[in-house]
């Protein structure tokens, strides 16, 4: 871009310098003498008053001094009154101070979550629960592997002898196998509510109630019961215990003392 300036300067030494600065070039217009080239003259005059007669007033708007003072606002890094105080057009004005304390408070906030403490319960991965039991009226066994079927002939035997003595009637059903998981779905938390439901359902906290199982799956039920279990009776091996009549004494003597206990 360049300007042309008349001999006579309109521009101030600064705005000289201001468009030097911006790469626009300033030229002066020189006139020379008439008699040195006298056919450049008599074309020069022609087309001055030529353009003086049609453009008159565009002149008058559109003259150096204005081209220049326009090319000055255009280019200028100044911002106006009206950016100045809006901050419209500033690069800055895409985060204002109000959105910066947003974000810091929202940065905050995040961050106080992240340092408070978790509560235990959350913390807690409690251990899945698989147990097989055989469970009657007056005797319930547990174990964590599944029962043989000389393991369930003999409970079968050892119930009905129980049910006789406690109800003095002989128990009419036939037992079966059966398993108590938790969690059934996903779940958070622990199994104590559901140990608890399990034990009131067979009645396992009962003392009239005979309980046997393997030292293993009757401390998985312990570890979220509060009390309860002291007539709990310990057997590791239950199909030794059905195949050597030593065995089956030692186990009956401890059931008679458990029914005595209870009644």
């Amino acid at each position: 871009m360049s300007l042309t300036q008349p001999k006579e300067p309109f521009l101030s030494q600064r705005q000289h310098r201001m468009l030097q600065d911006m790469g626009v070039d300033v030229f002066f217009t020189r006139q020379q003498p008439a008699a040195n080239h006298p056919a450049q003259a008599q074309k020069h005059d022609s087309t001055a008053q030529h353009a003086a007669s049609e453009n008159q007033t565009a002149a008058d708007s559109a003259s150096p001094a204005a081209a220049a003072r326009a090319a000055l606002a255009m280019d200028s890094p100044v911002h106006s009154p009206v950016q100045k105080q809006t901050g419209l057009g500033s690069p800055d004005a895409a985060q204002s101070p109000q959105t910066t304390a947003v974000e810091t408070a929202a940065k905050e906030a995040a961050a106080n979550r992240a340092q408070e403490p978790v509560s235990d319960d959350a913390n807690i991965q409690a251990p899945t629960i698989q147990l097989n039991f055989v469970a009657s009226p007056s005797l319930v066994y547990l174990s964590h592997t599944p029962l043989s079927a000389l393991e369930l002939r003999f409970l079968q035997d050892l119930c009905s002898v129980v049910h006789r003595i406690i109800t003095g009637q002989p128990m009419q059903e036939n037992l079966r196998s059966d398993e108590f998981r938790w969690p059934m779905v996903a779940a958070s938390g622990t199994p104590a509510r559901a140990v608890t439901v399990f034990c009131e359902k067979y009645r396992l906290l009962k003392q009239d109630t005979v309980v046997i199982g393997t030292p293993d799956a009757l401390q998985t039920l312990k570890s979220w019961l509060e009390d309860g279990c002291d007539h709990w009776i310990e057997q590791t091996d239950l199909a030794q215990v059905a195949s050597q009549g030593q065995e089956k004494k030692h186990l009956w003597s401890q059931v008679l003392q458990s029914i005595a206990a209870g009644h």
